[in-house]
């Protein structure tokens, strides 16, 4: 969720400014800070937030929804979604970028500072926030699962200076080879179930991930000693274990 008047960008990635952008939620293999480069490129899931919202002579601009490949604009379509390969298309700190939505933290209506405008939402490549001096609302940022159609990884020598994408046969897949199959993605524009077990369109409250048991393999175990060395009949053993699926 978006928090009031954020200096500085929300947790999970959102934009920074007159109301911060929604996080993203991701599973990632490399620990550390969230916006620390190496982790957010071991990220093999990642789960976007929406952009946020502003106002304007009580006329709100709602901003964009969280997306599924590609992210929505804000209903006045002043600000640019993130998709597969890049942030939503902005002026500075106006633009989504590589985790993270775009916006001005200096430009706050809160503080004595000049009225700012909504941000973008965080994801994959993250919403663009609307560089226009008067309240326009973010654009959401993008999702990614390896493995899921449509989806591009990024390359393991990926920067944001040198963008780098995958060139395999199947682009979707994470340098990692991690992945997933019988994907679905839903985005902040279609129904979706919670955390709490209710349906809603989007998720209103914090991010959250649910990582539930589907089946479980039966895993019988064989065992076989195999003779190393002998000597003076004193004999090591090793015991392989073979794990049939």
């Amino acid at each position: 969720m978006g928090d009031i008047t954020a200096k500085y960008p929300i947790y999970g990635g959102g934009g920074p400014g007159q109301l911060g952008g929604g996080g993203s939620s991701d599973i990632r293999l490399k620990p550390g800070d969230f916006g620390e480069l190496e982790g957010l490129k071991s990220r093999i899931i990642v789960a976007a937030g929406a952009g946020s919202s502003d106002s304007y002579n009580h006329i709100e601009d709602y901003g964009g929804s969280a997306g599924g490949l590609v992210g929505y604009p804000s209903d006045s379509g002043k600000s640019v979604p993130g998709n597969q390969t890049s942030g939503g298309y902005g002026i500075g700190p106006y633009k989504g970028r590589f985790g993270f939505g775009g916006g001005n933290g200096e430009r706050r209506f809160y503080d004595g500072s000049p009225d700012g405008n909504g941000s973008g939402g965080g994801g994959y490549f993250g919403g663009s926030a609307s560089s226009v001096e008067i309240s326009y609302g973010g654009a959401g940022g993008s999702s990614f699962i390896s493995g899921h159609k449509g989806c591009i990884a990024i390359s393991e020598d990926f920067t944001e200076e040198n963008p780098k994408f995958s060139e395999r046969e199947d682009p979707s897949i994470h340098y990692s080879n991690i992945t997933f199959f019988n994907t679905v993605m839903i985005d902040g524009k279609h129904l979706m179930p919670l955390i709490n077990g209710s349906m809603s369109y989007g998720n209103p409250g914090n991010g959250s991930i649910r990582i539930t048991t589907l089946f479980l393999y039966d895993c019988p175990s064989i065992f076989v000693n195999y003779n190393i060395c002998s000597l003076n009949f004193n004999f090591i053993y090793l015991g392989l274990v073979i794990c049939i699926k």
